[in-house]
């Protein structure tokens, strides 16, 4: 099967590479003018009064020449180490998967896989000189694997692997991606912190000569990126409909639509579920709640807004090297072919290719939480063991502010919430930072809620818990934390009302910090 589009991608990989290939003989006669140009201006312009100048001139331009020659032509093996090797011999299925891709793009399929914490898919190229010797490492993060369905998988893994070989990694030996590193590498050492470099670069003269050499070599790399996001650009078009092609208009505009919410989603995923338990001692079902996360309607609305946001913006930034999604979707919208790869047609969870996610999500935690025992953590049942997740570090974030809670009753929270911003002010920073006036109010009404949920299970609410979602529930009654303190922060829930809702609840007389007092 011929693979359309092809021709032009081929095109601006050439352009690409001729560009960059430009910009390595700039770099290397910049480091040979600099160790040379001192030798050729005191044969051709000696002058003995200069002599002195002459002879520092020299070790400057020598010291300048090793920094540029050594971060161009040496690439460091990247760590990986944050990086979970996935075994392919004992999971075929996405062994298969992501070989069909590559026999499809007529590519050889990456020597390893690897699994992130991160909402990430890229084709990781490390060790090497001057591109030869290169291994290539498909990193794919768990949050897509949990969340796409095989066939949006299959236009993510293709969109790299196509944007791989199409910056002239694969016909290139790699040079081309490895060239834009080696220059970043060179600029950066370069404008490094001035206490690690020679004494000479140091010397107020060799910053002098440093600074313009630096600013030189800027100025035209500034001009080689504005050519190369054009490219850049281009070839993410291309990209787009050779991928749309091959595995069909309706799951390409879909992955692309679903990519900003499963990062906004990773967020909280981590930092409000994961972690908790990690630390209550359980071991989370990572995929599992991943996907009931982005199932749940309330997280979806958030996943939806942030779509539309991106969709509002319609000029890329200046360093973007992809379009704005609003003008590939609009692209997209032309196509209306089904998709030629049935691989490419499966609507089955892409969590599926693999078999072993238990062990794979044990290792994963052992990376991210080294300090925990992952392997002899409890496995999480949400809905049974919730409570035990939540409850204790509730406990732990109050009890350092037990006088400041203690006389505040919970009848009284109308008027506490308020005053956030007085509340907030007396309570100290965390060690080693300083909160903004707004961070210490958010801080305030936090505690002030958690207090709330804490007084709540005293008197009889159970807290039920599944990802997504957490509400308090009383025999027929149920109650969200979170909707209730919002009503009272906005004042759609009058005083009165909320002094109803304390009395039958068996709050009125009960102080924030969980004592009994007597109310009137």
């Amino acid at each position: 099967m011929k693979l359309p589009g092809t021709f032009r991608l081929l095109i601006i990989s050439e352009m690409e590479v001729i560009l960059l290939a430009v910009s390595y003989v700039v770099m290397v006669a910049a480091g040979v003018l600099c160790a040379a140009g001192p030798i050729a201006l005191f044969v051709y312009y000696y002058r003995a009064s200069l002599v002195l100048y002459y002879l520092f001139l020299l070790p400057v331009g020598v010291a300048i020449s090793t920094v540029i020659f050594r971060s161009l032509f040496f690439m460091p093996v990247q760590p990986v180490n944050a990086r979970l090797p996935v075994p392919l011999s004992v999971e075929p299925r996405l062994e298969n998967f992501i070989a069909g891709i590559a026999k499809q793009l007529r590519q050889q399929p990456p020597s390893e896989v690897r699994l992130l914490a991160t909402p990430e898919l890229y084709l990781l190229h490390t060790g090497g000189f001057l591109g030869f010797g290169t291994k290539r490492c498909l990193c794919i993060g768990l949050p897509y694997l949990a969340a796409l369905t095989e066939s949006e998988l299959w236009v993510a893994v293709s969109n790299e692997l196509i944007w791989s070989a199409y910056s002239g990694e694969n016909r290139h030996e790699g040079k081309a991606a490895q060239g834009r590193g080696a220059f970043i590498r060179v600029l950066a050492s370069l404008n490094s912190n001035p206490n690690s470099r020679s004494w000479v670069l140091r010397h107020p003269f060799g910053q002098i000569i440093l600074g313009a050499v630096t600013s030189g070599l800027s100025a035209y790399w500034k001009a080689v990126l504005a050519v190369g996001q054009f490219l850049s650009r281009q070839r993410v078009y291309r990209m787009d409909d050779l991928t749309c092609y091959l595995a069909g208009a309706a799951a390409t505009t879909s992955a692309l639509r679903r990519m900003p919410g499963i990062r906004l989603v990773n967020v909280s995923f981590w930092q409000q579920w994961v972690t908790p338990a990690v630390n209550a001692g359980f071991r989370p079902p990572l995929v599992e709640t991943f996907r009931e996360l982005m199932a749940e309607p309330s997280v979806g609305a958030g996943c939806d807004r942030v779509l539309e946001a991106s969709l509002m913006q319609r000029k890329a930034a200046r360093n973007d090297s992809h379009p704005p999604l609003s003008v590939r979707l609009e692209r997209l919208a032309q196509f209306t072919n089904p998709p030629q790869v049935e691989a490419a047609s499966c609507s089955g969870p892409a969590s599926g290719l693999v078999k072993n996610w238990e062990k794979l999500e044990t290792a994963l935690l052992h990376l991210i939480y080294p300090r925990q025992d992952a392997a002899n953590l409890r496995r999480l049942d949400w809905e049974a063991e919730g409570e035990e997740v939540f409850v204790p570090g509730w406990r732990k974030t109050t009890e350092p502010f037990a006088l400041l809670l203690s006389g505040k009753q919970v009848v009284a929270l109308p008027a506490l919430l308020r005053d956030l911003a007085q509340m907030g002010a007396n309570i100290p920073d965390p060690s080693g930072q300083l909160l903004t006036r707004d961070q210490r109010t958010e801080r305030a009404y936090l505690l002030l809620t958690i207090a709330l949920g804490l007084r709540l299970l005293e008197h009889g609410w159970r807290l039920n818990v599944r990802p997504g979602l957490m509400h308090f529930s009383k025999g027929n009654e149920t109650l969200k934390l979170d909707a209730l303190m919002g009503r009272l922060r906005s004042g759609e829930m009058k005083p009165a009302e909320w002094q109803s809702m304390c009395e039958e609840s068996g709050l009125a007389g009960v102080d924030l910090n969980g004592q009994q007092l007597s109310y009137t």
